[in-house]
């Protein structure tokens, strides 16, 4: 997990970590001499799992996860790349699962919920 420390023990998450319950933007609390996270003072966004087509050339699936992350940006939900084929996506608190499949429906490359 990436965060840029705001204060001596806060700092903000700077990716879409892997792990549960930490998520691109929440403000956290940490150990300064471990750097061991305490507790999640604010939530910012939640995240999930996503897989798409992984069939073709390199440059085929580099420009179809592209096209996905340019495609839901516009949603304000970021993607970040796991492996081909799967990427994890962080969205707004406001959107929901029901609010998020139409999103994806919609996305001109397939894509679903990991």
């Amino acid at each position: 997990m990436w965060a840029r420390q705001i204060t001596e023990t806060t700092a903000k998450i700077d990716n879409i970590p892997l792990s549960r319950g930490n998520d691109l933007g929440d403000l956290m609390e940490f150990d300064p001499q471990t750097y061991k996270v305490k507790c999640v003072l604010e939530k910012a966004t939640w995240t999930a799992g996503v897989k798409y087509d992984k069939s073709g050339e390199p440059e085929e699936i580099r420009n179809r996860f592209r096209s996905i992350r340019t495609y839901l940006k516009e949603h304000d939900i970021h993607m970040e790349g796991a492996v081909a084929g799967v990427a994890m996506i962080s969205l707004p608190r406001d959107i929901s699962v029901e609010q998020l499949q139409p999103i994806l429906q919609m996305c001109p490359e397939s894509i679903e919920l990991a």
